[in-house]
């Protein structure tokens, strides 16, 4: 098993004696890290935060902290608000960045979401690629399954106004599932997924997604436990985590997704099935995009299997779940130094163990 410096040693490399800046997301949510990155050996640390100040004690260090104008409601306009606020910092915030950070030295680490390269001209350690984020378009899924040789269930994508047409051939009794390509940018939460079992529901659907797609994968409704496995890639292998809860409620047939827990566990082959496709999946994913970090496969464990439905390329809530109260294993770290490349000491099987 690795010792227990393998990841306190390349993370103490790349922050000591040096200013650290955290940027984006809440102010409140960087608050465990703050501690952490300190004993590793930063000189300073700056939480540069740009959705507000959150909810919870902030760490005893220098804060800039701005609040993004959203006019729509829904949490994804605000989640691409605070991103771009990364790519193209307020006034106030990149004044506060200077004044910290004059000669532009500092390690920056951003929120897990984070695309951009720079924050005001200072490199993020990790970021998200254009390529790995466009894995996230939900009607690109099924084609990079079949690609990995991972069981789904039937699907079509479609242009919008033929959706209508596809539900009724795929619909195997409980109605369809339908979610919009990422036209306007990636969604998640079910903002973008809809539960059609009829005309009404079919006009309606067509009229909201369209509004923000141009395509529309249309699968049958599957009745079973929505569930999430993580993978993680590393240089030597893929880690598969174990399984979660995604806890998904219906209102009438709006699905509300409200969080994720570890309370349920699939039957032992639903688990073993997940942990093999998210290991075929990472694979899949290190040969087209030379992907490296965290993963999610979502899908619904069914009567016949676990059947996936969506990949996010990226951290997950599950993580949280899982890591939540370990100080020992700072996973959002760690994970940044994977996606930059930097060798940890712990193999993939050993991380998976331990997580």
């Amino acid at each position: 098993m690795a010792d227990e410096d393998w990841w306190r040693r390349p993370l103490g490399e790349l922050f000591g004696a040096r200013k650290v800046i955290l940027a984006g997301g809440v102010a409140a949510g960087w608050a465990p890290l703050v501690p952490i990155v300190r004993d590793l050996g930063a000189a300073d640390v700056l939480v540069a935060a740009t959705g507000g100040r959150g909810i919870g004690a902030l760490a005893d260090v220098p804060h800039a902290i701005t609040d993004v104008t959203v006019e729509q409601t829904d949490f994804m306009a605000r989640v691409r608000a605070e991103l771009d606020a990364l790519r193209t910092p307020p006034p106030e915030l990149a004044a506060a960045i200077e004044a910290f950070d004059p000669d532009r030295s500092a390690v920056v680490l951003g929120v897990f979401l984070n695309e951009a390269t720079h924050l005001a001209g200072r490199p993020f350690v990790a970021f998200r690629r254009r390529e790995w984020v466009a894995l996230e378009d939900k009607t690109n899924i099924d084609a990079l399954l079949d690609r990995a040789g991972v069981a789904r269930a039937p699907s079509a994508v479609v242009p919008v106004a033929e959706a209508a047409r596809a539900r009724h051939e795929l619909d195997a009794g409980d109605g369809t599932v339908w979610a919009v390509d990422a036209t306007a940018g990636f969604h998640g939460g079910a903002t973008g997924t809809r539960w059609v079992v009829d005309d009404a529901d079919a006009e309606r659907a067509a009229r909201e997604l369209g509004a923000i797609g141009r395509h529309i994968r249309v699968m049958p409704f599957l009745e079973g436990v929505a569930t999430s496995i993580h993978g993680v890639v590393l240089p030597d292998g893929v880690a598969a985590l174990r399984p979660v809860e995604l806890v998904t409620l219906r209102r009438n047939r709006e699905l509300v997704y409200s969080g994720c827990a570890t309370f349920w566990d699939p039957p032992p082959s639903v688990r073993q099935e997940m942990k093999e496709a998210a290991r075929r999946l990472g694979e899949q994913l290190r040969r087209e995009v030379d992907f490296r970090g965290a993963f999610t496969l979502d899908g619904v464990a069914t009567a016949e299997g676990f059947r996936p439905t969506e990949l996010n390329p990226r951290f997950g809530a599950g993580l949280n779940v899982m890591t939540r109260g370990r100080k020992d294993v700072p996973l959002l770290l760690i994970l940044d130094l994977v996606v930059a490349g930097h060798r940890l000491d712990i193999t993939a099987r050993e991380l998976e163990a331990l997580l």
